[in-house]
This record gives structure tokens, C-alpha cells and sequence, in this order.
């Protein structure tokens, strides 16, 4: 009975994750779009770093978004040396469902969707590190995954 939850929880938390992905890359497409559409590529240069930042600004003034019942993407950053970090909050009880197998289950997500995901290749042309953060309710780290353009 404690497995079949667990499977399904795993299924519920990629589906969520998918429907995730396709909204975060939406906007980073719409904010790499307006840098580059609303100035003159000819007269200023834009660093990788400045392009993250507005993405990530656009991104936040849409967070917090509670992305289902258990997910909230609480922000983002773009920080320096080319890295961006999505932030999530997810509501789970610890005691049931083990982290370690949630965050197998998104390192792998999150791998091959940088590898196959259209949508991700705005990142692979900037080579950005890509972090995904969780922590659950009470603040409480739970897992990383991160996503190295190599």
C-alpha cells in the first residue's frame, strides 16, 4: 500500500514538474525576447548575466505561483556566473514519502529534459547552470537539482 503511494506521488510530482517546465520556459523565451527585441542589438551589448536577470524578473513578478496543490514556485534568480535557480516549495510529509527518491526522480526529470526539451535551448546556447530548488512548508531544504551545460 506504502509503495503503490509512493508511485503514485512520483507520477503526480513529474506530471506537475512537466506543466512546470513548459510555463518557466514560456517565459524565459518571452523575456530573452523582449531584451532582445526592445533594444538595438547594434549599439548595447547584453551579458549573459543581464538576460538571466530579466528573465528572471518577468519570472517573479509572477511568483508566488502555486503551480498545484502540492508545488509553489516562489521565485527565481539569476545569479552571477551564468546561473539561474528556480525556487519550489512542495507540501509533502517527509515521514512518508522519502526525498531521497524525489530527488532521484527530478535529477533525472531535469536531465533529460535539459537534453531534449526545444524549450531549453536558450539555456544550452547561453551555458547556463541551472539549479532547482525545494524546501518544504516550513522552510526546511529538502533537495537540489542542478543542470551543468556540459
Amino acid at each position: 500500500m506504502k509503495t503503490s503511494r509512493k508511485k503514485i506521488f512520483t507520477l503526480k510530482f513529474f506530471i506537475i514538474t512537466i506543466g512546470i517546465v513548459i510555463l518557466a520556459n514560456y517565459i524565459l523565451k518571452l523575456a530573452i525576447h523582449e531584451n532582445y527585441s526592445s533594444k538595438s542589438i547594434s549599439t548595447t551589448l547584453y551579458t549573459v548575466d543581464d538576460t538571466l536577470k530579466q528573465v528572471a524578473d518577468i519570472m517573479n513578478k509572477h511568483c508566488p505561483q502555486q503551480i498545484d496543490s502540492i508545488t509553489v514556485l516562489d521565485g527565481t534568480i539569476a545569479a552571477y556566473n551564468n546561473t539561474f535557480a528556480y525556487n519550489y516549495t512542495i507540501r509533502v510529509d517527509t515521514n512518508q514519502y522519502h526525498v531521497k527518491d524525489m530527488e532521484l526522480v527530478m535529477n533525472e526529470y531535469w536531465q533529460n529534459n535539459y537534453k531534449t526539451n526545444p524549450a531549453a535551448e536558450d539555456f544550452k546556447r547561453m551555458k547556463t547552470t541551472l539549479f532547482y530548488n525545494y524546501k518544504d512548508v516550513k522552510g526546511n531544504f529538502l533537495f537540489r537539482v542542478k543542470i551543468s551545460p556540459n
